[in-house]
């Protein structure tokens, strides 16, 4: 009975990892319209994506808000300070860190995957999704270089 235990439980392990491992497929049909799919098809030429790009490049998380804090609500933080809040494998933050380097922008990460206080930290203010970003008395969720350049400089 306990090596039946066993099998069952090595072959649902095998089950998950190759499911874990599937390939997205992208490719155009005779009508100009884009496929995607975890199924190679037969008759055409399809480009194999990779899952991690296509998680940054196709993200669900367009739009990108900019509140004005009440005054209050930064008493946590230095209000000259950026921080941001944002995962390991989050496009939109890797787009932030990239843009800040080659503007020079200090700032500080905080990691929310990584880091328990963070995570707390970014539930306590009601965080939905990453990036999140706050300066002086200003909050932005998600990430747009257009959108921050115009609050950024005038807070600065």
């Amino acid at each position: 009975m306990k090596q039946l235990g066993k099998s069952w439980f090595l072959l649902l392990a095998i089950t998950i990892s190759w499911t874990a491992t599937a390939e997205i497929y992208k490719w155009t049909d005779e009508n100009g319209k884009v496929h995607f799919s975890d199924k190679q098809p037969t008759n055409k030429d399809a480009e194999t994506l990779d899952e991690q790009a296509l998680a940054s490049r196709y993200s669900s998380y367009a739009q990108v808000a900019v509140k004005v804090l009440p005054y209050d609500a930064s008493k946590n933080r230095k209000p000259d300070k950026l921080v941001i809040y944002t995962t390991t494998h989050c496009g939109y933050c890797a787009k932030a860190r990239k843009y800040f380097a080659e503007k020079k922008i200090p700032y500080k990460e905080k990691n929310i995957e990584t880091s328990k206080k963070y995570n707390r930290e970014f539930k306590k203010f009601g965080g939905k999704g990453v990036p999140v970003l706050f300066w002086g008395k200003y909050k932005m969720t998600g990430f747009s270089v257009a959108r921050f350049e115009k609050m950024y400089s005038k807070s600065v």
